[in-house]
């Protein structure tokens, strides 16, 4: 049986880049991969925006329902403040014949003014 050192100091080379190269492939194929690590990257990134767009959406459900809350807040006590008397419910007139015959005023002074 010859070994490596029977055949020279190329041999013993040529075992020594073998043996190099086997020790590399062997780490290359224990070690992920890049698109391994990318997976994972990826599922992490996916699990975290999940997380935060569903605390966002619980926030913003949380001020949807306080705003309702508020608004009925604000109505009920609009409404029960209200006087509901017939006296009340009607428009008063004096502020509409106000209004209207100052538009007349002034629409029969510009006509007034032109002729």
């Amino acid at each position: 049986m010859i070994t490596g050192c029977e055949k020279g100091p190329q041999s013993l080379k040529k075992m020594y880049e073998r043996y190099a190269l086997s020790s590399v492939c062997r780490a290359r194929e224990e070690e992920e991969s890049w698109w391994d690590k990318r997976q994972k990257r990826m599922k992490k990134l996916l699990k975290e925006q999940v997380e935060h767009s569903t605390a966002r959406r619980k926030a913003e459900r949380e001020c949807y329902l306080k705003s309702c809350q508020a608004s009925s807040l604000r109505l009920s006590q609009f409404l029960r403040q209200e006087d509901y008397s017939p006296q009340a419910l009607e428009p008063d007139k004096n502020v509409a014949v106000a209004a209207y015959e100052n538009l007349m005023a002034l629409f029969t002074r510009d006509f007034e003014n032109k002729n």
